[in-house]
């Protein structure tokens, strides 16, 4: 996620001539050089365990089958929204997408409506008074797998917009996993990722269940647009199929 940082780190003077191992939370240990390791640690990992050891069944009559919780402006998660506005659908999650921070993205003003979307920022869903972005974003344990808003407990589905995704519409693949990706599963709800190819299958390697039968075959390794078609896609099968 940052090369630049990896690289005045192994540029450093007191590291020259010694074996460096570089902890990230990438997808895959890998050999960057003849005496560097890069080596992933999932490190919210255990944390969710210790959270998701109560399992009960979630309730038969919840009436939103998704939620989706975002915070940051990126440009994977304008798309998502943008989408679920354009087939009429963002009443049919609960969600929030706040409109701080700067998005350079031309690549957006390609979309016919985009503005108007824009214009609906920042978004709570269903209830503008609900002040979801400050009870969550503004929680000092926001780094770590907490589900405390009811939109996690209140739903069967977890739309997971993770930080990083792979450029749109085709270009470098990230890889990064935060404590968003295992949200779903403390909170008991049905992962649907949006995030960057082999997240999926990095999740199923700690033995996740990621329930891939509801997207595309290969879906994991398509690229975002696409994810974000197959993803609003199941959200118009309704309430009553993800249940």
């Amino acid at each position: 996620r940052y090369p630049e940082s990896i690289e005045m780190v192994l540029d450093h003077p007191n590291l020259k001539n010694k074996n460096v191992f570089i902890v990230s939370t990438g997808y895959q240990n890998k050999q960057l050089g003849p005496r560097t390791w890069m080596i992933t640690w999932p490190i919210y990992f255990l944390h969710s365990l210790n959270f998701a050891t109560d399992f009960s069944i979630k309730s038969v009559d919840l009436k939103i089958g998704f939620n989706c919780l975002n915070n940051g402006i990126q440009v994977h998660r304008i798309l998502l929204g943008y989408q679920l506005y354009q087939r009429g659908l963002l009443d049919q999650v609960l969600y929030s997408q706040n409109n701080q921070g700067t998005l350079d993205a031309s690549i957006l003003n390609t979309f016919p409506n985009m503005e108007e979307y824009k214009k609906l920022l920042p978004i709570l869903k269903p209830d503008p008074n609900d002040l979801l972005l400050k009870n969550v974003h503004d929680d000092i344990k926001m780094f770590a797998p907490y589900v405390y808003h009811y939109s996690y407990h209140d739903s069967y589905c977890n739309i997971v917009t993770e930080s990083e995704t792979d450029g749109f519409p085709c270009q470098l693949p990230l890889e990064i996993i935060t404590e968003k990706s295992y949200k779903p599963f403390v909170a008991k709800q049905i992962p649907i990722m949006l995030a960057g190819q082999g997240h999926i299958a990095y999740l199923k390697s700690l033995g996740l269940e990621m329930m891939e039968d509801l997207l595309p075959p290969n879906y994991d390794y398509m690229w975002t647009d696409q994810k974000i078609s197959a993803i609003v896609d199941v959200v118009a099968k309704g309430p009553e199929f993800i249940k």
